[in-house]
């Protein structure tokens, strides 16, 4: 998986078990990157922050599932500003 992340909705249509594999292969790749770093031979540091974002967004749907929330239901931060203004 070179470049480019994965988006939320393609992760809600994987299953479960799936989901424990990707978690556990980024979880590996951070390990080999934070190996690398140590010995001064990392060339791509910016996978560090897509990997933990991969990982953050694998972990928040797997999140979503055990809760039986398929879709998280988002407000606008200005949903009650309006209320009662004419």
């Amino acid at each position: 998986m070179a470049g480019v992340g994965i988006n939320a909705s393609e992760l809600r249509n994987k299953s479960v078990d799936e989901l424990r594999v990707m978690i556990e292969e980024r979880s590996q790749e951070l390990r080999n990157l934070r190996f690398q770093r140590a010995v001064a031979r990392l060339e791509k540091s910016a996978r560090f922050k897509m990997l933990k974002r991969e990982r953050a967004r694998i972990l928040t749907v797997m999140n979503e599932k055990s809760k039986g929330d398929s879709a998280p239901k988002v407000e606008s931060a200005d949903a009650g500003k309006n209320e009662g203004k004419k």
